[in-house]
């Protein structure tokens, strides 16, 4: 596809991107090749939100850990 969309990511982009990250690692130019609807930037940019979710989500779960559940 050649057009490069702008605003929200699809489902069929997001899991596009996430299949990239899992065979290239952060290598941009790749997972945006492999998007294919998205710019290198955008990639870049999507991939810095979904890092901050994820931290996020690991941060929320250890602050609602009590001593009793935490391993």
């Amino acid at each position: 596809m050649t057009c490069r969309c702008q605003g929200r990511w699809t489902k069929q982009e997001h899991l596009a991107f996430l299949r990239g990250l899992r065979v290239y690692g952060r290598d941009w130019n790749k997972i945006q090749r492999l998007v294919g609807t998205r710019s290198q930037p955008q990639v870049r940019s999507h991939a810095q939100k979904y890092f901050q979710r994820i931290a996020q989500a690991k941060e929320s779960r250890r602050i609602g850990e009590t001593p009793t559940t935490a391993r």
